[in-house]
């Protein structure tokens, strides 16, 4: 019988092995997926390779780290919308906004950056949100969001703000009408919205070192990335925060055990931290 015929293996054992070795090794969290789905996706992928075992799909994560990234498209179905994980954005208006978007007597810009923004759907939803908690009131604050993403294509997307309407499918109908202008089966983002966006291409590893950011929300993102490079983007996101700034991480991402010496919990829940000296 040929090998691709056969149905990979499933034991407990090699089934946690593997799961130990995702978090410890990316710093992805399977443990919040349920073991079923998980069961589903890593057979795909085993499937795929042409392995019968869990114990020969980590040796061939070994050779070739680059399946890391088939496996985790296959576990995240890499998707990006509007209000994504909408609880996450609750504790956002709930937890952050406030702290950062303080009135001052002197103006001030507040700053935010998307990394790894792909189409523009983070930093618009940021740029919602600040709109709708200063609600026109007199400030001095000046507002600078910035997307960032090393595929230019997505850029020109983000850029022209035309979304598809499966896009806007979590984002609460008062968004829609206040920030959204329908054009037949697309919608097109508010000018004032896409004003405060400014989109560049950029690559997290090897680009220019950013600094005096409030915010950087960097949202299933880290773990495509080496644990070591990982632990060079906490230390490179640390640079680039201000005093008591917030990093916001994806939901199944983790902060590397040797990096939590650089940022305190606000949110463990969410992923929600903040910038430690």
């Amino acid at each position: 019988m040929a090998l691709e015929t056969i149905e990979p293996q499933h034991n407990p054992e090699g089934f946690e092995a593997l799961k130990h070795k995702i978090l410890t090794e990316r710093g992805f969290d399977v443990y919040q997926y349920k073991d079923k789905f998980l069961i589903r996706r890593f057979k795909a992928r085993m499937r795929n390779r042409c392995t019968l075992t869990y114990a020969d799909y980590m040796t061939l994560l070994d050779r070739e780290p680059a399946e890391y990234i088939k496996l985790f498209d296959k576990l995240t179905i890499n998707v990006t919308e509007y209000y994504r994980n909408p609880e996450m954005w609750e504790a956002f208006k709930r937890e952050v906004l406030p702290k950062v978007l303080v009135r001052p007597e002197e103006k001030r810009i507040v700053r935010f950056w998307s990394a790894g923004c792909a189409s523009g759907e983070e930093p618009y939803t940021v740029a919602m949100l600040v709109d709708e908690h200063l609600c026109n009131k007199a400030h001095n604050l000046q507002i600078a969001i910035r997307g960032t993403d090393l595929d230019e294509d997505v850029l020109k997307v983000a850029r022209a703000g035309v979304y598809q309407c499966d896009k806007l499918r979590k984002v609460p109908d008062h968004y829609k009408r206040l920030y959204f202008k329908s054009e037949g089966e697309c919608y097109t983002i508010a000018d004032r919205i896409r004003e405060m966006v400014r989109f560049m291409r950029h690559d997290l590893i090897s680009g220019k070192k950013n600094k005096y950011f409030d915010v950087i929300l960097c949202r299933n993102v880290i773990i495509y990335f080496t644990r070591g490079q990982q632990v060079k983007l906490f230390h490179d996101f640390h640079d680039a925060l201000n005093l008591d700034g917030y990093m916001v991480l994806g939901k199944t991402e983790t902060l590397l055990q040797e990096c939590k010496c650089l940022f305190k919990v606000v949110d463990s829940h969410e992923r929600i931290y903040q910038k430690m000296e």
